[in-house]
């Protein structure tokens, strides 16, 4: 780390606080090119619009669905869908119905039916509330 003043000659230099914290967005971003292989063009704009519209924690946990969509090798049940349609900006609902709507699409659920998955019971290993 560059410092505006050198240290005087014997004199201890201690970097107390490290190299600076990565913003939640870049490591969102990190994980889904690094990790999964997601293109940084497909997910990037999605990952600005989550961050503008939600609080960092909630736009984090929002994010993850985007593996379903981005990831090179995604079931291609996904294919006919978008991020929106599972309810990955949808405020009304809880980001663990975008994560069970896309767990359900990926246990071999129809999409369309998928899409009305409230909760899954992952324990029955099938949808808990599904919306009229």
């Amino acid at each position: 780390m560059a410092r505006a003043v050198r240290p005087c000659a014997g004199q201890a230099a201690l970097d107390l606080f490290g190299p600076p914290r990565r913003r939640p967005i870049d490591e969102d971003l990190r994980w889904l090119t690094r990790v999964w292989g997601c293109r940084e063009e497909d997910v990037m704009p999605h990952l600005r619009r989550l961050y503008a519209e939600f609080a960092a924690w909630d736009a984090d946990e929002r994010a993850k669905v985007l593996v379903d969509f981005y990831w090179p090798r995604h079931k291609p049940a996904f294919d006919g869908l978008t991020p929106e349609q599972v309810g990955m900006y949808d405020r009304t609902i809880d980001y663990h119905t975008a994560w069970d709507r896309c767990w359900a699409i990926r246990r071999g659920m129809d999409p369309r039916e998928a899409l009305r998955v409230v909760s899954w019971d992952y324990g029955n290993d099938r949808p808990s509330v599904t919306a009229a």
